[in-house]
């Protein structure tokens, strides 16, 4: 009967003692799932920035390829004049 005892004393210890490594390894668990939340929320913000400059440089992209930009650029960079232009030179 006391070897019973003692058997069921040490079931009931090794018990404890491996429910007491889960909770800690879950803990654990949860401090990691929490940092890569973190991470997870770090990169959709980037996600957005990153589509919001890619939207930006389509949108100039877009500008740029239209033929007022095109003759403006001709004209600042340039020098370049229509045939019609009227070119007063200052001395």
């Amino acid at each position: 009967m006391k070897n019973n005892l003692t058997m069921l004393k040490l079931i009931v210890l090794i018990s404890i003692l491996m429910l007491f490594g889960l909770a800690i390894q879950s803990i654990e668990l949860y401090k990691v799932m929490d940092q890569l939340n973190v991470q997870i929320n770090n990169k959709n913000e980037q996600i957005k920035e990153k589509e919001y400059l890619l939207k930006s440089l389509e949108e100039k992209q877009s500008s740029m390829e239209s033929l007022e930009y095109i003759e403006q650029i001709a004209r600042d960079k340039l020098g370049m004049v229509k045939i019609d232009d009227i070119i007063f030179k200052l001395e």
